[in-house]
Parts: structure tokens; sequence; C-alpha cells
């Protein structure tokens, strides 16, 4: 599992060349009483690295039945610190817009 790392820039996930990698951010502290995520998009406009799946999760070993994770598999192919964007919306109409790196590693 890959944890926040610091850099110059801010915050990035480490993922190692020429692997995929999932990659969750959890929502659950941002979501209002009965809202839940109805939509996740991950985007790049980086060459270097792919976005190659998307899903929305919930954790039902915490009792959790809607979801509150927004899930992505990235394949990576060449060094170097890729922006990731993520939009999700919620059942409620709220929108939620998060900005990371990737930083792909030997």
């Amino acid at each position: 599992m890959s944890e926040w790392q610091i850099y110059n820039k801010g915050f990035y996930l480490p993922v190692k060349l020429d692997s995929e990698t999932d990659l969750a951010l959890d929502f659950q502290n941002e979501l209002t009483t009965g809202d839940y995520l109805t939509t996740a998009t991950f985007s790049t406009t980086d060459t270097g690295i792919v976005i190659a799946k998307q899903a929305l999760r919930f954790d039902a070993a915490q009792g959790f039945t809607n979801p509150h994770q927004a899930q992505c598999t990235v394949q990576s192919s060449t060094i170097g610190t890729y922006a990731i964007k993520l939009t999700t919306t919620t059942n409620q109409g709220f929108t939620h817009v998060k900005h990371f790196d990737v930083r792909i590693e030997r």
C-alpha cells in the first residue's frame, strides 16, 4: 500500500516503474450524513502514465453500504512526476475536486 510522501511541490504517491498500481482516495470524512459518491473521474494530461481503470468502492467491513472511496489503476512507463485530477459528485449534488501527484520511481 502506498502512503503519501511530501516533496517540494506538495504530496505525492510513489509508484514503481513499469508497474500497475491501484490508488484509492477516501472521502469518508468529507461526506455529510446520507451523502455518498455517485461518480469519480480521474484524469491527467501527462504522458508516461495511464489511468487504466476507475471505480467507486465502499468498505463493507467497516459497515458502509454506499460508495465513499474513488479508486483507479495507473500504469507507469516513464520515470517522473505526473499530475492527476480527481473529480467526484455525490447523490446530494456536491462536487469534490482533488489534485495530487503520482511519482514514478525505480
